[in-house]
């Protein structure tokens, strides 16, 4: 589980790769690649730790398949269970994921949205009228306010080193042909 999950994560550093088709494929391609490896462990009963099911419960969520979603969901309350309080978190997320993939309202409001060259906002649709802040909080789903303005803050600071290292590359090209 732990190069897995290693390897899941470091596809999600970039957020640039979600918004280039290219690049995203790959990152789907690997994702189904870690999900099939998951669900073996899950049918060989090879998963132990809160740590594990945690982690298995983040890559599952990775899928756009609902039955993927309703496995992530159930191995995050395992992990919840089993001790991992950062899978209440994820336990919203992937119940907001499953509720989109199925064409229903988000209700925790923990999955955001970004198209190339635009903000980052909350996914659509979401009811907000389902939980209460509360509830929210219970499950440390974080503020969407806050959340935007760190991916949005992120994405700039990741769209801005891009375009300074192509300035640099094409004042570097420069030079090479004097």
């Amino acid at each position: 589980m732990a190069e897995l999950i290693k390897q899941d994560q470091k596809d999600r550093q970039d957020l640039m790769a979600f918004r280039d088709a290219k690049l995203y494929m790959n990152i789907k391609r690997r994702d189904k690649i870690h999900q099939k490896r998951v669900k073996e462990l899950v049918s060989q009963n090879q998963l132990y730790s809160a740590d594990d099911y945690y982690n298995a419960a983040l890559i599952m969520q990775h899928s756009s398949e609902p039955m993927d979603y309703a496995l992530a969901h159930v191995l995050a309350i395992i992990a919840a269970q089993k001790g991992k309080n950062k899978s209440l978190l994820l336990i919203a997320d992937t119940f907001d994921r499953l509720l989109l993939n199925v064409k229903q309202p988000q209700i925790f409001g923990s999955q955001y949205f970004g198209k190339q060259n635009q903000p980052f906002c909350v996914e659509e649709p979401y009811d907000k009228n389902v939980l209460t802040d509360e509830i929210r909080k219970f499950f440390d789903v974080p503020d969407p306010q806050k959340t935007l303005e760190s991916l949005n803050q992120m994405y700039n600071i990741q769209k801005n080193e891009i375009n300074s290292n192509d300035r640099s590359v094409k004042k570097n090209d420069t030079k090479a042909l004097q």
